[in-house]
């Protein structure tokens, strides 16, 4: 998942280093993020509308209720960015 930042720019910050990426795992509707994002919401969305919101568990993990298919934009939000990827469910 690639990741920006909410707030680009920060008083007296002139750069920052780019976000480095987040990987992964997916195996059909169940989306694996690791145990540190636990606790962080999710959102699944079809353009610009959300259509699933969610907390990642304990383990790690999310699942993407069935009746939602198609490539989808997934969506972590972090305290002070974001990060995203289309994934395609079946």
């Amino acid at each position: 998942m690639g990741g920006q930042y909410d707030y680009p720019r920060d008083e007296g910050h002139v750069s920052r280093m780019p976000l480095p990426p987040i990987y992964i795992t997916q195996e059909e509707h169940k989306i694996e993020f690791g145990v540190r994002y636990a606790g962080n919401m999710i959102e699944v969305m079809d353009d610009d509308m959300v259509l699933f919101i969610t907390t990642i568990d304990a383990n790690g993990c999310v699942n993407i209720p069935a009746k939602i298919i198609g490539t989808v934009k997934l969506v972590l939000l972090l305290e002070k960015s974001t990060y995203s990827a289309n994934i395609n469910l079946y």
